[in-house]
């Protein structure tokens, strides 16, 4: 692993700057899609810096003049070899604040005349300390909602799983409260990795094990009072057929999300469900070359803007 150019400031609990990490031997990170970004950075044991570096405070990551974003520090692991003494920490990002919230008991929300961004205000409202505030929401749906005993990150990426658009969440941790945004994926390209450029490595694998071309939808209840799609199935079904019957032939799977009271819902969120069930998953696992290392230029490397 490079030694990366790092610039990592310190914060505490109150997000005051107490120091700033300027001996850094490694540093990764791992940035997720709709998902909590990770990162890891090791530091000598003797750096007087390690006495700021304490649990759930904060480190505001900074590679080669680019921020990456904020995270909470978790885990430190110390480890010894003939190099010396490091520690590494485990960091997460802020977004994981959210978990430290939780929706105790049962909830629902939703339903005809409340929108998404009422559900989502719905959620941060329930925040033990208001770290984040809503902004930009690009969706108005009218879905029901309910939940038990979950933490308020699980409630919110569970709002927009109905969808039958694409979606992204995205935020800004520049200032304190921090802006969370739900946006629809944008189309444009951000970056690219080419052939003989800055591809390393490309491995392509194709699963069939999820695949699902007919799809029975269950919510809430037991037995012959639970919801089902039945009533609002135009073909007067439990189950839903995908256009890749004639392909994969007639794979059956059930379906039971019992958070769901609603028929519309449910109908909904069995369409998104089958949509991305209805082909193999594929996955592709790509390493690339960070050419902004090498060449010094802005387009070589590009960052999706939060």
């Amino acid at each position: 692993m490079r030694k990366p150019t790092v610039y990592a400031p310190i914060f505490d609990l109150g997000l005051k700057k107490t120091a700033i990490l300027d001996n850094v031997i490694h540093c990764s990170y791992s940035q997720r899609l709709n998902g909590l970004s990770t990162a890891t950075i090791t530091i000598p044991a003797d750096d007087p810096k390690t006495v700021w570096m304490r649990p759930l405070h904060y480190v505001e990551l900074w590679d080669n003049g680019i921020r990456i974003d904020l995270f909470r520090i978790l885990p430190k692991e110390t480890k010894r070899d003939p190099n010396g003494e490091t520690i590494t920490y485990e960091l997460e990002h802020v977004l994981a604040t959210l978990m430290d919230s939780v929706l105790y008991g049962y909830h629902e929300i939703g339903g005809t005349g409340t929108y998404t961004q009422d559900v989502l205000s719905y959620i941060l409202s329930q925040q033990n300390q208001e770290n984040w505030i809503l902004d930009a929401v690009e969706f108005n749906r009218q879905f029901q909602y309910s939940w038990e005993n979950e933490n308020l990150l699980g409630a919110l990426f569970s709002v927009p799983r109905p969808f039958d658009e694409d979606f992204i969440w995205s935020w800004d941790t520049l200032t304190h409260p921090w802006k969370l945004h739900l946006k629809q994926m944008n189309p444009d390209l951000l970056g690219e990795i080419r052939y003989r450029s800055n591809l390393r490595e490309v491995e392509r694998i194709e699963d069939p094990t999820y695949l699902c071309t007919r799809l029975y939808a269950l919510g809430m209840g037991e037995g012959v009072n639970q919801l089902s799609i039945r009533n609002i199935n135009p073909t007067g079904e439990d189950y839903i057929d995908s256009d890749t019957i004639g392909t994969y032939g007639t794979v059956s799977k059930i379906w039971v999300d019992r958070r769901y009271e609603s028929e519309e819902t449910l109908f909904e969120a069995a369409k998104a469900q089958l949509e991305e069930m209805k082909h193999p998953k594929v996955e592709f696992r790509v390493r690339a070359a960070d050419l902004q290392q090498i060449t010094n230029l802005e387009f070589a490397r590009q960052i999706y803007s939060r």
